[in-house]
């Protein structure tokens, strides 16, 4: 076991300034309805990034003293030598309020303003590594459905057993909740879409249930209810919004 004492001072990571004078780029957002400005600098040799900067709408708020401390970080991550990549990873995804929809087309949606900043720090400045880092399938895990192949045929059974096996399982049909008749004519009433599910392989009677109950909508952006499909896009039930299908 060796004394970490005996090797000496560590020499601290080296910073890389910026000049007094530099390259810099405005880029205005909206996150759920909360205006501000992110400031990027960049190093005049090499136009690499070297500092970021966001201003909120509402000076004086707590959001906006949180967002000046944040921006101070990153910047000394970026003069550091930290990639913009590791910076997302660590910073994006956060779920806070504000959130919800954008006036970027590029990045319609943010879990929060600083998920905003890393979003648009990735596609502005690492566009190819923007669908690994935020969960869209990338190389890494191209690369490990392609290991988990072979393994997965490997335990395939053999075709007389498939041939052997039942098409299909009797299950019993599970009645409805109590109450859920009245709630879905209620919704019938006050404009809620209803949703066809597929007919039932025992009775053949096609089911209809309020989109609501499918969970996959996003928070409103004017009035933070759980918006509801409507073709391709999503419409709020309270205040009428939509996400732009009209």
């Amino acid at each position: 076991m060796t004394d970490d004492r005996n090797q000496g001072p560590i020499s601290p990571p080296a910073r890389r300034k910026l000049p007094h004078e530099r390259p810099a780029l405005t880029h205005k957002f909206s996150v759920g309805g909360h205006e501000g400005y992110i400031i990027v600098g960049f190093y005049p040799n090499n136009g690499d990034l070297g500092e970021v900067f966001m201003v909120m709408s509402k000076e004086g708020s707590t959001l906006s003293g949180i967002v000046d401390q944040f921006s101070i970080a990153i910047s000394r991550e970026l003069q550091h030598g930290v990639p913009i990549e590791q910076i997302a990873r660590t910073y994006g995804g956060a779920r806070y309020e504000p959130f919800g929809f954008t006036r970027n087309p590029d990045v319609p949606w943010a879990s929060s303003i600083t998920d905003y900043l890393c979003r648009w720090l990735v596609w502005r400045f690492r566009r190819h590594a923007f669908d690994e880092i935020f969960g869209l399938p990338g190389s890494e895990q191209a690369a490990m459905m392609a290991t988990m192949l072979p393994a997965t045929d490997a335990l395939a059974l053999p075709a007389d057993a498939v041939a052997a096996a039942p098409k299909t399982i009797a299950l019993p049909v599970p009645e409805s909740p109590p109450g859920f008749a009245a709630e879905v004519a209620a919704d019938r009433r006050i404009g809620f879409a209803m949703t066809a599910l597929p007919a039932s392989p025992m009775t053949g009677q096609v089911v209809t249930a309020p989109r609501r109950f499918q969970g996959d909508g996003p928070p409103c952006g004017d009035c933070g209810t759980l918006m509801i499909r409507r073709g391709a896009c999503y419409s709020c039930p309270e205040c009428f919004t939509t996400t732009g299908c009209g």
